[in-house]
């Protein structure tokens, strides 16, 4: 995306021509690099003729409950199995996550046939901690990591789709543990919730699940 997005400013739109009508934010992790709508589609379809090629779809993929489950209680740092970290150094609290049975084996099958996003309610420093977890050679998720802080509706995952994907989200399938923060979309898959710490939900929901 990086590439077609500076290849096609200097290919085919001047900057001046850019910055006055630009409205369309398509980058998960620079929503204030915006783009004009004609370029939008223009990127759009480039994807979406990559993605063709490459026979693949796009998925995006939750992280709390979903793959993961974290935590921020007072947990032993001798508990095996989990992942223990500091997000804001060496003074501020520990964050404990636990990875979903069989995580790994599901994003390497799966990455063969879908193109992975992040999209999290997490915080950034958070979302791309988790990512590294999981994805440490970042094969799988590469950039595409939405966290709270690019989100542009607190409560709903469903206000970036559009600028994300221009041209349509035909192409595009969801996981997650809420149907309600996806607006109960019709290409949601909801999966049950995953909990292994006792008496925490998600840490990062942005409201209660109805």
């Amino acid at each position: 995306m990086y590439k077609h997005v500076f290849g096609l400013f200097s290919d085919q739109e001047d900057s001046s021509s850019i910055n006055s009508s630009a409205s369309v934010s398509m980058i998960h992790s620079l929503p204030e690099l915006k783009v004009t709508v004609e370029l939008a589609m223009k990127l759009g379809k480039a994807d979406e003729e990559r993605l063709l090629k490459d026979r693949k779809l796009v998925l995006l993929v939750d992280l709390d409950q979903t793959l993961i489950h974290s935590t921020n209680e007072n947990i032993p740092l001798s508990l095996e199995g989990v992942e223990h970290y500091q997000l804001y150094g060496s003074n501020t609290p520990w964050y404990h996550t636990k990875l979903r049975p069989h995580t790994m084996q599901f994003l390497q099958s799966i990455s063969k046939f879908y193109e992975l996003h992040i999209c999290t309610f997490g915080a950034r420093m958070y979302a791309h901690k988790i990512a590294n977890i999981l994805d440490p050679s970042k094969q799988y998720f590469s950039h595409r990591i939405l966290s709270r802080d690019e989100c542009f509706d607190p409560t709903l995952k469903t206000g970036n789709l559009k600028a994300l994907f221009p041209c349509g989200d035909s192409m595009v399938a969801i996981i997650d543990d809420r149907e309600d923060v996806w607006n109960f979309a019709s290409n949601l898959v909801a999966v049950k919730p995953y909990f292994f710490f006792k008496n925490t939900g998600d840490i990062n929901s942005p409201c209660k699940p109805k």
